[in-house]
């Protein structure tokens, strides 16, 4: 068996090294905490990552010593692969990243279910929500909080397929306390967050969620959710 040692190390090993010892390099390298193996096994390999190999990642708190670009490596597999792994998400950013890749990989609808719209948040995927529209996916927005953010705005004057909804005061709150925040797609693949109160994310950046590439059992639950909330909700005029 080669022995896989520092990462520098990993440049000399062969595509099919890293394919029969990818597990042992990710488990090994992630228990000491450094997730870097992951995202260059991702790179080098030609066939993808053993499943058990990104089991070992999503499984308890490994997950959350990845990088941004490790996050989005794994990220990455399993839209790719439609995978039926739960992610857990905590950070803003990876939620971000999570969300474009579902958008990414829509083809027919997605709908979204958010307390507000902000910018610092909306911005980073509003590219995606434009690439899926002009795709002709329907995307349905409902917001219990707020108006639109701009950039969503201005997908609104572009696109017929981009639908939002406000809910009646009277109801906010019930749906607030009730229903958490959640997009889904093609019901099959969606992120998850759990109830939580409003807060401000650019100073307190965390909120716990789970994502899945193909879950259809829970996407249709979501997808049926969102439809009993929208009966509820008014059009954005």
């Amino acid at each position: 068996m080669t022995a896989l040692g520092t990462y520098d190390s990993f440049e000399s090993v062969s595509c099919e090294e890293y394919e029969t010892h990818a597990v042992e390099v990710l488990v090994t390298k992630l228990g000491a905490g450094v997730g870097s193996a992951f995202l260059f096994l991702w790179k080098k390999m030609e066939t993808p990552i053993n499943l058990d190999a990104i089991k070992s990642v999503t499984d308890g708190g490994r997950i959350f010593q990845l990088a941004t670009e490790e996050y989005e490596a794994l990220v990455k597999a399993c839209a790719e692969m439609e995978l039926a792994i739960d992610i857990p998400n905590r950070l803003i950013d990876h939620a971000a990243i999570l969300e474009n890749y579902i958008l990414r990989f829509s083809t027919n609808n997605v709908d979204v279910l958010t307390g507000s719209f902000p910018d610092f948040f909306y911005g980073k995927i509003c590219k995606e929500f434009d690439k899926a529209l002009s795709r002709d996916v329907t995307i349905r927005i409902i917001a219990t909080e707020d108006a639109p953010s701009r950039p969503i705005q201005e997908l609104r004057t572009r696109y017929s397929n981009l639908k939002i909804f406000t809910l009646p005061k009277e109801m906010r709150d019930i749906v607030r306390k009730m229903i958490p925040h959640f997009m889904v797609s093609d019901r099959k693949r969606y992120r998850l967050e759990e109830k939580h109160e409003m807060k401000n994310f650019q100073t307190d950046p965390e909120i716990k969620a789970t994502a899945c590439f193909n879950n259809p059992r829970a996407a249709e639950a979501l997808h049926a959710t969102f439809n009993r909330v929208v009966e509820l909700a008014d059009p954005l005029n």
